[in-house]
């Protein structure tokens, strides 16, 4: 049957339409006009940064010339070619934006003069240049520099000045292009609030104009529902208004009749309930007492709580006596609170995970930290499982006190963080090669020795032969690696000269190693241990050291010998001067 009260709204809300076609036809009119705008602010924009590009690319290609002239240096020739290129680019690109423009436009027709103007001065600009680079000896040559002064005061300048010129049009266009786009985005903001301030007053009007004709026959069915849910069945609406709600109203009539009815025989139904819900009850009784004999008589806290993640408060359910002595909490004051609240800080991604895998498994075994009721932090180990009570999911969770197993371990973890630390801060490299001499362990020291001399990083090398990593060591320190595993005792080497890689690679590097069996629990050589300390560069520093004290001794046998041939040419001068007085007188 069709709706007669929407045939009534359908009608009245007809006349809408016509002031909001209007209103769309001027919105779709000035979004046109405000699209041309903004194209236009677009392309006068990517023009005016063409034309900067232009001014800066014609600076830089008339240079060149200028600096060749002054230095006489051949290399500006190229740069000229590269400048030259970006110039002739820039004025294709230009070429190509006036094309795809109305040439009727007198402004475009302008620009397209300014740029045959500036092709022109360009191309006096190039050959002049290139007739100055043609001259071999520039500095100087008077021919150069009134091609250089031809250059840059006559087609130079007159280029500088059409950009200038074709600028302060990119300037005028802009602007011109910029009043139009806010004129027109002026224009969407007055459609748009007369549009909204329409919209408001047709609005009220039908608002008023329908709750006359609505709300009084809707009052009175109200009126009619509040005495039916009071329990006056026998009140009727009576209602007459040709439409839905005279037919609405003539339901009520025929419910209210129906509860009535209903209602004596639920009286009856209530009454036999009532007897099966105390026998039950007594049922009840008995299994609750069995059941608390089983749930207080474990050594471990029992919480019954809302599945994690189900919605609703997450407050516990129930709780046994061995978790409120050990929280020191009441079952009352227990039962006050949820898991989340137990939990002691710093756990929150243990517990996400957990509920994660009950979500997904249905159970998990996982560890905890309580805080009691005096504070006291509790490490515990919980096992959760999702059970149905009352129709409803409800998990169970089993909580053990694991406090002294926690002792146990955070002393084991203290004793082994204690051994890498001295292991870590001990001054020689440390590393364990199990027995096929693969790496396996290693500490910071020895790290920066693969990052040093092998091709490798500490990473890389972890999982891979000593021979492998350390290339060229096989046939250098392999029969002693043997030697040390099957004998089982530890054999050391002070200064050994320890070649690594191949070829013009190799380099030589100098060590002092000892190197010591590993045993298992049976006694079996399970592989072996190095500690190594890098000696290549004091090896380095004594050799050359030596080097120098040996130079040192050379210098000073060739200073003594000197001086004594000079003392010894002294006493023959001194000598041959006796000889000459003597020979005068």
């Amino acid at each position: 049957m069709a709706s007669r009260i929407r045939a009534r709204l359908l009608k009245k809300m007809s006349l809408a339409i016509i002031p909001l076609a209007a209103l769309a036809i001027l919105s779709l009119y000035n979004q046109r006009s405000i699209y041309k705008a903004t194209v236009r602010v677009n392309a006068v924009s990517r023009e005016s940064t063409l034309v900067s590009n232009l001014q800066q690319a014609l600076d830089r290609a008339i240079m060149p010339s200028n600096d060749y002239i002054i230095t006489g240096k051949g290399g500006y020739a190229v740069e000229f070619r590269k400048y030259s290129e970006e110039m002739e680019r820039l004025l294709k690109e230009a070429g190509s934006i006036h094309d795809a423009f109305d040439g009727s436009d007198e402004t475009v027709a302008e620009e397209k003069r300014i740029l045959k103007g500036l092709k022109e001065s360009w191309g006096n600009v190039r050959d002049i240049s290139a007739r100055i680079f043609s001259i071999q000896k520039p500095v100087g040559n008077r021919d150069a520099a009134e091609l250089m002064e031809d250059m840059d005061y006559k087609w130079g300048a007159n280029a500088i000045a059409l950009l200038d010129r074709w600028h302060r049009i990119d300037e005028r266009e802009r602007a011109e292009a910029l009043r139009n786009a806010e004129a027109a985005w002026r224009n969407a903001w007055v459609i748009i609030g007369g549009g909204v301030a329409a919209t408001a007053l047709l609005t009220m009007f039908l608002a008023y104009y329908y709750s006359g004709v609505f709300v009084t026959p809707i009052e009175r069915l109200r009126e009619h529902s509040l005495k039916i849910a009071s329990g006056d069945f026998a009140s009727k609406a009576g209602l007459r208004t040709n439409d839905e709600l005279e037919d609405l109203s003539e339901s009520m009539d025929r419910m209210s009749s129906e509860l009535s009815a209903l209602y004596r025989d639920l009286e009856r139904k209530v009454e036999e309930r009532t007897r099966e819900l105390n026998h039950a009850y007594s049922e009840m009784k008995e299994n609750e007492e069995r059941y608390r004999a089983l749930f207080n008589g474990t050594n471990d806290a029992i919480f019954v709580h809302p599945v994690p993640g189900g919605g609703g408060p997450m407050k516990f359910i129930d709780v046994n006596e061995v978790a409120c002595s050990r929280l020191g909490y009441s079952r009352k004051e227990l039962l006050e609170l949820s898991p989340e609240l137990i939990d002691a800080p710093g756990h929150e991604a243990g517990r996400e995970a957990a509920i994660r895998e009950i979500a997904q498994n249905g159970h998990a075994i996982f560890e905890m930290a309580h805080v009691a009721k005096d504070g006291r932090v509790i490490p515990v180990e919980i096992s959760s499982r999702v059970f149905v009570l009352k129709g409803a999911q409800q998990g169970l969770s089993i909580v053990r006190d694991i406090s002294e197993r926690k002792m146990v371990e955070e002393k084991a973890l203290r004793e082994r963080r204690l051994n890498e630390s001295i292991v870590n801060y001990m001054p020689a490299g440390v590393a364990f090669l199990d027995n096929g001499f693969i790496l396996r362990k290693f500490n910071a020291l020895y790290a920066g020795m693969i990052r040093k001399y092998t091709p490798y990083t500490p990473d890389e090398a972890l999982g891979m032969c000593y021979f492998d990593y350390v290339p060229g060591s096989r046939e250098q320190v392999e029969g002693w690696f043997k030697e040390v595993r099957d004998s089982g005792e530890s054999a050391d080497r002070k200064g050994f000269e320890l070649k690594i890689g191949a070829g013009e690679d190799e380099k030589a590097t100098y060590w002092d190693t000892a190197v010591t069996p590993v045993f298992d629990e049976a006694g079996k050589v399970e592989g072996i241990l190095i500690l190594t300390q890098d000696i290549t560069e004091r090896k380095r520093s004594e050799d050359s050291l030596k080097e120098r004290v040996e130079e040192l001794e050379m210098f000073r046998k060739l200073t003594l010998k000197r001086e004594l041939r000079l003392r010894e040419l002294k006493d023959r001068i001194e000598a041959l001067e006796m000889e000459l007085k003597g020979a005068r007188a």
